[in-house]
């Protein structure tokens, strides 16, 4: 099976370029200060999208379904886009909701599902729940990520077995998997087994934490270690 690839979260157009000449094999938009999956304004979306200009997929970040946003007019458009599910638990009808979204979105691009780890402190549906959901309603692929930024990774909310279950559920309906929230190196020695498609990073590549500016140096790496994980880097990206 192909080694994970490398998704780097970026917040402009500086950023972007900086990621593609480190090697992130998908970039990945949104505004940190906003959450977890905050949007970025639409200026912003199309200088990161003219600037990635297809040399590698792309996704974007729509914020939480219970905020309703709409992706604007882009072009060229994203590969992917992906609405969070905080506060969705508490929504009668969270699946029509976001079944009502993916269909609003533009034709071509594709809707990645996003299942939070620790769903419980983002009153969100369980991830398990999300995955057939995504599957329900042909999402093209399942994010695992986390609601807070401000303690533990992801592995810290769902212990090993239950990851794996997911990744391997989800490639057995033939979608692409995505492992983020607040990952380091010596996370990425306990998840490679897994082999999602995709380990996402921003605070990782982030020194001073996520809202602070992507450092290029740190995307190497990363890269780095993806593409030889035996051999050991210090892990100073944690």
């Amino acid at each position: 099976m192909p080694r994970p690839r490398l998704l780097i979260s970026v917040r402009d157009a500086n950023e972007a370029a900086a990621a593609l000449a480190a090697g992130a094999d998908l970039i990945d938009v949104k505004e940190p200060h906003r959450g977890a999956l905050g949007m970025a304004d639409g200026e912003t979306l199309r200088e990161v999208l003219a600037t990635v200009a297809a040399r590698v997929p792309t996704s974007i970040a729509l914020g939480e379904l219970v905020e309703a946003n709409a992706a604007p007019a882009l072009e060229p458009l994203p590969t992917y886009a992906k609405f969070g599910l905080a506060g969705a638990a508490r929504t009668a009808d969270w699946h029509g909701k976001l079944g009502r979204a993916i269909g609003a979105l533009p034709r071509g691009v594709q809707p990645v599902a996003v299942a939070y780890a620790d769903w419980r402190r983002a009153d969100a549906p369980p991830p398990q729940e999300v995955l057939s959901a995504a599957i329900e309603l042909g999402c093209r692929g399942l994010l695992v990520d986390t609601f807070s930024k401000t303690d533990e990774a992801l592995d810290k909310h769902l212990a090993s077995a239950e990851l794996r279950e997911l990744v391997n559920a989800a490639r057995r309906s033939n979608l692409l998997t995505v492992l983020a929230g607040g990952l380091g190196i010596d996370d990425l020695w306990k998840l490679l087994p897994l082999e999602p498609d995709f380990f996402g990073f921003r605070g990782a590549v982030c020194r001073g934490g996520r809202e602070a500016t992507l450092e290029a140096e740190l995307v190497r790496k990363l890269k780095a270690f993806l593409q030889d994980g035996r051999r050991l880097i210090q892990p100073s990206l944690a």
